[in-house]
């Protein structure tokens, strides 16, 4: 899977040589695919492998897929199985858990024939789905594989293929109805579009070759679409500056463009895959906001988590979990580094990059979880985050946590060494050290490679804000490139300011959600708790955010409210613990020239 694409090149070169009775005669994994109902949402599948040395062969479909770290269970959308050798002759199978089946046969060297139907009615960015203008596929979702046999070669033939239909792909086609990829890794890793209705745009880079693949109703003009190419191509070149290369010589970007207000997107090693409405193609403005920001962010994951990967999922197993505490960086610092890449390259202004990360601080700061879930804990709990029985107010993403964190590395890393080294540097490092010796990176290796580079001990850097919840003080890490935290009020916060995080009308009454630890629990008030009046005034009356907003400091306000069919009033003190606050990112008037070079240096393009 860790090859370079242009180191099998040449293996592609020699299988064009090949005859079609050769091809079959390799111990690979060769599929055929239909979809002849696509109102039915059906596609229909063929495996034809190699059996394995026992008197069983198991053959599995991934329960989960990489870039979404839940058991996401595709075998549910199977149905229609059955066995057979090639000749024919039915075999006996039974399924061992949710996502094996074990097909039973004498010892023999007869490959085993599978054929199922798969239900593909979801669309998004990692999923599979039928329609009658475009056939769209994941192969992590779709395709089996011969259990603890993942690095074989990959045919996929297709056996339905209208002639005036488009591939998108970062498969190789071998001719226009069979695709090919060097192992199943890769097979998978490779979401696929057939459509009649794809628009391509193409540029090159230092001997790259980048497709820009529009399923669906692309808006813009002539000018527009030069405009997105141009601004793709420099926030491409942007990020290949860190590290002086591409990993790889083709790339395609896979835009499904929706006629409605969807976003979702998934990074892949040779590709990835969005899901956006159309009107982001419209004009440059909506280029500029509603698409070049992901595609930064899955493009800067062809190096973080695609290659620079945790040890935990190296190699991928997909039927069981791949814990690490890694997440925050894979996913969070990559936010960060889609928004230093976008100032960097001169996208966006350096007062956007400040409100960006103002926003990202302010969201965490006024969430409870931050003082209860570290970067580590909530990595490691993603397989457990789409639970319904988690606990609201003690859930927080790796995404926010790991942005913030990556800000206050990329700072650390410049105060301690004295604006020699940066996050660049770490993450040239970690590509060294790591993927280019074909090994993942340790749950400890962040931590050791800062301290690799700087000479300096992480340990309680890593200890504060990684693994635990300290409080973060901001202008110690921000000085050092000449910036400062301005912290004020929230305007306007009505109700939130005594820790009421959300209320929901419910027959003319509102439901409580109330915060831990603040004014509104001091009181007593409880979630689910269904307001009725405040200062004996009806909740139907009152405007509620006006009422709160005028309560001052050390002042009081009844509350009546149902709470299991009893009612209750109780007393709220506004104390102040539970207001909000706004974080601004700012430049320090008359920074010093060490800090303004320091600043220089973070925000300026790579590109020579």
């Amino acid at each position: 899977m860790h090859q370079i694409l242009h180191s099998f090149r040449s293996y592609f070169f020699l299988i064009f040589t090949l005859s079609f009775l050769q091809l079959e005669a390799q111990k690979s994994n060769y599929y055929k695919l239909s979809w002849s109902a696509p109102n039915q949402k059906n596609f229909y599948v063929q495996l034809t492998a190699e059996p394995s040395s026992e008197n069983y062969t198991d053959f599995c479909l991934p329960a989960w897929r990489p870039g979404r770290y839940i058991l996401q269970n595709y075998s549910a959308s199977v149905f229609g199985f059955s066995a057979s050798e090639e000749n024919g002759q039915s075999l006996y199978w039974k399924k061992i858990d949710k996502d094996t089946w074990r097909i039973f046969h004498q010892k023999t060297k007869k490959k085993i024939v599978l054929k199922y139907t798969f239900y593909a009615g979801q669309l998004d960015a990692g999923s599979s789905y039928v329609a009658e203008n475009m056939i769209y596929f994941n192969g992590s979702n779709l395709f089996m594989y011969v259990k603890n046999r993942l690095n074989v070669p990959c045919f996929l033939e297709l056996l339905e293929f209208p002639k005036n239909w488009k591939k998108a792909t970062a498969l190789t086609s071998l001719n226009d109805t069979l695709l090919f990829a060097d192992n199943y890794h890769d097979f998978i890793d490779a979401p696929t579009v057939f459509s009649s209705k794809i628009t391509t745009f193409t540029f090159s880079d230092k001997g790259t070759n980048f497709y820009l693949n529009f399923y669906g109703n692309y808006l813009g003009d002539n000018e527009t679409s030069e405009y997105l190419v141009t601004q793709v191509k420099r926030l491409v070149q942007e990020q290949m500056a860190v590290f002086g290369e591409y990993p790889m010589k083709e790339y395609h970007f896979i835009y499904l463009l929706l006629p409605y207000n969807y976003r979702h997107a998934v990074e892949h090693s040779f590709s990835s895959c969005f899901t956006l409405p159309d009107e982001v193609t419209a004009s440059k403005e909506s280029v500029k906001y509603g698409l070049l920001g992901i595609t930064s962010h899955e493009f800067w994951h062809l190096w973080n988590v695609k290659r620079i990967r945790p040890a935990a999922m190296w190699p991928y197993q997909y039927q069981t979990e791949a814990y690490t505490t890694l997440h925050w960086f894979t996913e969070g610092v990559t936010s960060y580094f889609e928004e230093l890449a976008l100032v960097r390259s001169g996208l966006i202004t350096r007062e956007d990059f400040y409100s960006r990360q103002s926003q990202v601080v302010t969201s965490l700061e006024r969430s409870y979880a931050q003082k209860k879930v570290s970067c580590s804990l909530s990595s490691f709990d993603t397989w457990i985050s789409t639970s319904t029985f988690g606990n609201p107010y003690h859930r927080l993403s790796f995404y926010s946590l790991g942005h913030r964190a990556g800000i206050l590395l990329d700072l650390e890393l410049n105060r301690v060494s004295l604006g020699k080294i940066s996050m660049d540097d770490l993450f040239r490092y970690l590509l060294e050290q790591f993927y280019k010796k074909g090994k993942g990176v340790p749950e400890d290796g962040i931590e050791k490679a800062c301290k690799a580079l700087t000479g300096k001990d992480f340990t309680p850097f890593f200890n504060q804000y990684i693994h635990g919840t300290d409080t973060v003080p901001y202008d110690y890490f921000l000085e050092t490139v000449g910036l400062k935290v301005t912290k004020v009020p929230m305007k306007d916060s009505g109700y939130k300011k005594v820790g009421i995080t959300k209320l929901e009308r419910s027959e003319g009454l509102f439901t409580l959600s109330v915060t831990p630890e603040s004014d509104a629990a001091d009181a007593g008030l409880q979630d689910r708790d269904l307001l009725v009046s405040v200062n004996g005034i009806s909740v139907k009356d009152l405007d509620l955010d006006k009422e709160f907003n005028s309560l001052g400091l050390g002042k009081t306000i009844k509350c009546k409210v149902v709470r299991e069919g009893e009612v209750k009033e109780t007393i709220l003190t506004f104390s102040g613990k539970s207001i909000l606050y706004d974080y601004k990112f700012e430049e320090i008037p008359g920074a010093i020239p060490v800090q303004i070079q320091n600043r220089e240096n973070w925000l300026k393009t790579r590109v020579n």
